[in-house]
């Protein structure tokens, strides 16, 4: 599974401030990280990581995609949750490619000219630079006091192809932001999703509504000689088809709409007799062509809008399997047999999560909800202007004759006596060419479907030629339809489709025994693969190879001359023979007849070892002075009486200087007791422990803290103190929990014998350490318990005894980022034995008051904030919102000698100032202050 990395850049010096990974245990994490994007379409991004101080509104992210490219997110919203007892936030993010929302061109214009140009002046107010542009024609465009991003929607319906924005970035800096303008994304790549395969879930939505079974066509108002006024627009009323004639539907004369009567029977109102009407409006004067463009745009309207949502597994990022990725704007194949379905589409959204690849989801479709939502405003906008054509043209006195040196807003006719041929992985595609200046430019259309459903998604070119080649594999067929386009951007009427298959070379294509021993006589070949090789003789006069992998090579001979070289380490003198076989063959039969009982027994008795061992042996005659276990046992009872006696005399003897009825054994009984006691009181009255704020109740206040950095010198450790009732019972109540970070501190003591010692509670993962540094008569030494992974740990104690000689002694505790190493309990202090843990001297620590060195600090129970007492300043602290309604930790009272200064105030009765006060005043007509004589 393919991991990746978030690079977190500050939102206004763009400096690389953190890096989080789901590859790299020793850097934060994060999860949950759904990508979403849209072809020529929205682009956002979220996730979830621990509380960081970097994710924060307005910060970018920055990560590579499916393909390798940088993609630049800005932060929108951060959410702090808490969860388990970890605080977490919940980061969304969108595209930095909606900053050119903000990016303004005030009036730059391309006449005629390449899209390469248009991207140019659409972004030269902006940050962004062109990047890949392919070659879509020429076109005309106008940006007055337009947006940068409004300027890109009108390129791409101007130019036709689809957008991608991708950054770079080198060491920790952004180095570029690019738009390219290809013709296509994505591409007909023959991936099939089946259901209980790698389609996990499959939705199919429908809409039907705005379509339409029928269309009223409008075109321009003609003028009128007697008045010089134009007349009501035209219609095509008088035009008459006839499916007999070879027309697609029958329209009687007299009808000003056509009809499709498939989609009245299956879209219609009342079980398919009636039809859902529209209006169409087209900039055309002959109503033939406007009975044609209507019938063309009717043919969109009719059919209802398909999308497929898919929830696939992306075998490409969890296997590898390239050949199975999926990207925006695929065409691929979807298959569910117990639905019925099986249809080829284009991906035009796509999710994927950066952690769970498994989590992916596609939808298919042949439209785009953005571009048809613009669209839908663009033809309203074009109704209303069609709607005063007339006047239009005869305020700016139109000339009726139309010749190459001028441009005029014609519709132009539908490209004429279009063919196609298929190739070996291409076809060509003609027709008729039209050199004036009435064509702009062509367009084509096309799609492995029959009768697909033409859009933006599947225009393939788009330039003024009389042909095209279109790549694709061999035994390929595809469906094109063409149209022509006016310098205003005014298209023509498609064309009917028309296909063509690309060339299958096979076996029938080769005459029988052409391939003959001289047309392969020289044969070269990289590589070669077959199932088997069959032939009565293969004569190899040379072969060379890098690598040859075979399961086994069999023959009856193979003679390895000495230029064979081997492999690094092994050296064939050192195997074996023939002649050590049988040599080992005759070693095996000794050993056979050397391990019978017999045998093993003769040889033992006769080795020299053996006999040595006899000879050393005591016999009976040496043993008979010793005594037995029963002498012993005797002599150790004897011993005891004795003892007992005299021990009793030394009582009777000292009696009268003791302490009446005590001997001496209870007297030293008596002086441990005292010892126990006394070091009991001085135990509990605090001033043992050597080590300041030793279980983090002031957070890390005394510790000096080193954080583990990534490889670009960003700190990715932590440092967290907390108080549960599980550190309770262990009798401290706070502890350390270190993720990537190292705190120590030095203690100044008189050299003597000293004990460190401290609780670990760790789990299975990650690693760490306590060590003490001291010097001692051999000079520096270091002592250090180390805490492995792979090891659990529950609140065992761990000392080190230490005796230095000199005055300064560093403890040091360390955990990795993935170790979560809890220590509490720490404590150094004099004396050889381990202390119980008890704060140092001057410290009084629970989890409301903390008292130390530094001061005197009350928590709030009612509210996050606390009270502090030190040497600078007697003030109070409190969580609360800012400017951007985030909480913050701010101080909102202090004392500054004779000033009380405070953020906010709430009096309750009076307020006095000498010589007068304030106070509340409540009555039918005033509810408000004040101001009056103080008594």
């Amino acid at each position: 599974m393919k991991k990746t990395n978030l690079f977190v850049f500050d939102g206004q010096t763009e400096q690389l401030l953190t890096v989080l990974s789901n590859e790299d245990n020793s850097m934060s994490p994060f999860w949950e990280a759904p990508v979403e994007e849209k072809l020529n379409g929205d682009f956002i991004f979220e996730f979830k990581a621990p509380m960081n101080n970097s994710l924060v509104e307005g910060n970018l992210v920055a990560f590579k995609d499916q393909d390798g490219e940088f993609q630049l997110f800005q932060i929108y919203k951060a959410n702090k949750y808490h969860i388990d007892n970890q605080l977490n936030v919940h980061v969304w993010c969108e595209h930095s490619f909606y900053e050119l929302v903000d990016d303004i061109v005030e009036d730059l214009r391309v006449v005629d000219g390449a899209a390469q140009e248009a991207l140019t002046k659409a972004l030269s107010n902006s940050r962004w630079k062109v990047g890949e542009v392919a070659d879509l024609g020429l076109g005309t465009v106008n940006f007055y006091y337009s947006s940068a991003s409004q300027n890109l929607q009108d390129i791409v319906k101007t130019f036709g192809g689809e957008l991608r924005y991708r950054v770079t970035i080198s060491g920790n800096q952004i180095t570029g932001r690019f738009v390219d303008l290809l013709a296509r994304r994505g591409s007909d790549t023959g991936n099939r999703f089946e259901y209980n395969q790698d389609l996990v879930e499959i939705k199919r939505t429908v809409q039907v509504d705005g379509l339409k079974t029928a269309l009223y066509g409008r075109g321009k108002g003609e003028e009128i000689e007697e008045t010089g006024g134009y007349s009501r627009k035209i219609t095509f009323a008088d035009v008459v088809w006839s499916t007999a004639n070879g027309d697609p539907v029958d329209k009687p004369a007299g009808q000003e709409w056509v009809g499709d009567p498939a989609a009245l029977a299956k879209w219609g109102r009342t079980n398919g007799t009636r039809h859902k009407f529209g209006t169409f409006d087209c900039d055309t004067t002959d109503p033939v062509e406007l009975l044609n463009q209507t019938w063309q745009e009717l043919q969109r309207v009719s059919q209802p809008l398909v999308t497929y949502e898919l929830k696939v597994i992306d075998l490409a990022r969890i296997t590898g399997l390239d050949h199975k990725k999926v990207r925006i704007g695929d065409t691929v194949y979807v298959i569910d047999r117990d639905l019925e379905i099986r249809i080829e589409a284009r991906v035009i959204k796509i999710t994927y999560d950066l952690d769970a690849p498994e989590n992916s989801e596609l939808i298919l479709g042949n439209y785009i909800e953005d571009i048809t939502d613009f669209n839908k405003k663009l033809l309203k906008i074009e109704a209303k202007i069609t709607d005063r054509q007339g006047v239009w043209d005869k305020a700016n006195n139109a000339i009726s004759t139309v010749d190459d040196s001028e441009i005029v807003n014609e519709v132009p006719s539908v490209p004429q006596n279009v063919s196609a041929v298929g190739l070996f992985k291409s076809i060509i595609l003609k027709w008729t060419f039209d050199p004036s200046i009435k064509v702009s430019a062509y367009e084509v259309y096309g799609s492995k479907v029959q009768g697909f459903t033409v859009d933006s998604t599947n225009l393939l070119f788009r330039g003024k030629s009389g042909g095209y080649v279109h790549n694709a594999e061999t035994n390929e067929t595809w469906f094109f339809r063409v149209r022509a386009l006016n310098p205003a951007g005014v298209a023509s009427g498609f064309t009917q489709e028309f296909s063509a298959t690309t060339i299958h070379v096979g076996t029938v294509d080769f005459e029988d025994l052409s391939v003959t021993n001289e047309k392969v006589s020289d044969l070269s070949a990289d590589k070669i693969t077959f199932g088997t090789l069959d032939g009565n003789k293969a004569t190899i006069v040379n072969i060379d190879a890098d690598n040859i992998t075979s399961g086994m090579i069999k023959s009856q001979f193979i003679q390895i001359g000495s230029s064979t070289t081997y492999e690094e380490g092994y050296d064939p003198t050192t195997k074996a023979t023939n002649d050590d076989l049988v040599a080992v063959q005759n070693r095996v039969s000794n050993v056979e007849f050397s391990v019978s009982e017999d045998n093993i027994i003769s040889t033992v008795r006769n080795s020299i070892s053996y006999q040595n061992d006899l000879l050393a042996k005591a016999n009976a005659e040496d043993l008979a002075g010793y005594a037995s276990t029963d002498d012993l046992t005797q002599g150790i009872a004897e011993a005891n009486s004795y003892t007992d006696g005299k021990i009793s005399n030394v009582n009777a003897v000292l009696g009268t200087n003791l302490v009446p009825t005590k001997t001496v054994f209870e007297q030293i009984s008596e002086v441990d007791q005292k010892a126990d006691a006394i070091d009991f009181k001085f135990t509990h009255s605090g001033g043992v422990n050597l080590l300041k704020n030793s279980a983090g109740f002031a957070g890390t206040s005394f510790w000096k803290v080193v954080l583990d950095k990534d490889s670009y010198g960003v700190d990715i450790g932590s440092v967290d103190t907390e108080q549960n009732a599980e550190l309770s019972e262990k009798g401290v109540g706070s502890g350390f929990v270190l993720n990537g970070a190292k705190i120590s501190q030095d203690i100044v003591y008189a050299p003597q014998k000293h004990t460190i010692s401290a609780l670990v509670k760790k789990g299975t993962a990650g690693s760490g350490y306590i060590k003490v540094t001291y010097v001692d008569a051999s000079g520096t030494r270091t002592q250090q318990v180390d805490f492995n992974s792979g090891t659990k740990y529950d609140y065992e104690k761990f000392e080190i005894f230490i005796e230095p000689v000199g005055n300064t002694i560093t403890v040091e505790v360390y955990g990795t980022s993935d170790s979560s190493l809890t220590v509490t309990g720490l404590m150094a202090n004099v004396g050889n034995v381990a202390l119980q843990w008890q704060p140092s001297a001057g410290e009084v620590y629970n989890t409301n008051v903390l008292m130390d060195l530094n001061g005197i600090r009350v928590n709030s129970t009612s509210y996050n904030g606390y009270t502090a007492i030190t040497p600078e300043e007697f003030a109070g602290y409190a969580e609360v919102p800012d400017e951007n309604n985030n909480l913050v930790m701010q101080k909102v009272f202090t004392l500054n000698k004779d000033v009380t200064e405070m953020s906010k105030v709430n009096v309750d009765k009076e307020i006095t100032m000498t010589p007068v006060k304030v106070v509340p005043v409540i009555s039918t007509d005033y509810t408000g202050w004040a101001f009056i004589a103080e008594e």
